[in-house]
């Protein structure tokens, strides 16, 4: 290049207009990297929100399983178990939903169906142990109270089956083998199975 394109070229970049095109295209470039980084970094977090009701389902397990005990020895606690954070998860799914493939938002989909699902059978189980003690205090016929301890072992075993299962299938989101969640058939069985 000679110096006159050179001296040419700097005239042309040395005009304010030309300067606020670049400045403003420079800055959408900017602002669309960071949004699009940012989005990213919110599709990661759904992996950590999913790897946290993970944990949260491992501790309502071990919660399950104490009732269970306690129940076989004829003790119980109307205590409600913390819901999963359905909330958070379903709100980052929807910020992303078109960087997810459909394997992802299926799965994350099933596994939102599972939390919640089993916070009802916990709340199912939360409401009898209350119909219960209402009963033990207005000394009730034994037939009802066992009937509703029946039910309450019932819903007890059914959301302890479905925490295995559900941190299976969360690990298998976690560790981004999304097929297994889609290919699962529950195995219907238990009290409520036939």
């Amino acid at each position: 290049m000679t110096v006159e394109v050179l001296l040419a070229a700097w005239k042309w970049l040395d005009n304010s207009s030309v300067a606020a095109f670049f400045g403003a295209l420079f800055a959408f470039l900017l602002v669309t990297l960071n949004d699009w980084r940012r989005r990213l970094k919110s599709k990661q977090q759904i992996h950590y929100l999913v790897g946290d009701n993970l944990d949260h389902a491992q501790s309502k397990l071990r919660t399950v399983q104490v009732n269970l005990e306690m129940l076989a020895e004829n003790r119980f606690v109307p205590a409600p178990v913390m819901r999963f954070s359905v909330a958070p998860l379903r709100a980052k799914q929807l910020e992303v939903i078109d960087l997810l493939d459909s394997n992802q938002n299926r799965s994350l989909d099933a596994l939102i169906y599972w939390m919640e699902a089993i916070d009802g059978v916990l709340e199912d189980y939360r409401e009898t142990a209350v119909e219960l003690r209402r009963c033990v205090e207005e000394n009730a016929d034994n037939a009802t109270r066992s009937r509703l301890g029946e039910r309450m072992r019932t819903d007890l075993s059914d959301a302890a089956r479905n925490l295995e299962l559900f941190a299976r299938l969360a690990e298998s989101f976690v560790s981004r083998r999304y097929h297994e969640i889609l290919e699962f058939q529950h195995p219907v069985g238990g009290d409520r199975g036939t």
